[in-house]
Formats: structure tokens, sequence, C-alpha cells
């Protein structure tokens, strides 16, 4: 039977849903992307965060690539 306790049981819907809702804002369904973003905030929010870090480029990187 899984720990309930472990944090990584906690982090893996988090991760889920947050991957979801990335794919819901490229289809165009921004509605359901922010329920799920919620929904993963409510679970896990630095997961959540660390999706959105590992799918969206730094500012200061596509700033530079733009400067050339």
């Amino acid at each position: 039977m899984a720990d309930t306790n472990d944090p990584k049981e906690k982090r893996r819907p988090a991760r889920a849903l947050a991957e979801q809702a990335l794919h819901a804002e490229l289809t165009g369904d921004q509605e359901k992307a922010e329920e799920l973003f919620a929904e993963a905030q409510r679970i896990d929010p630095e997961e959540t965060l660390e999706v959105l870090q590992e799918r969206t480029p730094p500012a200061h990187d596509s700033a530079n690539r733009h400067t050339s």
C-alpha cells in the first residue's frame, strides 16, 4: 500500500494537473487551464511552480535571443 505521507505521492497529482493545465492553455481552453492550475497549486504549490519553470524559458534567455 502507498504511503500517503510520502511527499512524492503528493507531487505526482500536482505535476499531472499542472501539465494538463499547460496543455489546456496551448489548445486555447483558458478556463480549464485556470481550474487545473488552481487544483495543482492547492495540492502542491512548489511542484506546480517547478512544472511551469521547466516549460518556460527564463526571461533573460529569451530577451538575449532577440537582441542579437
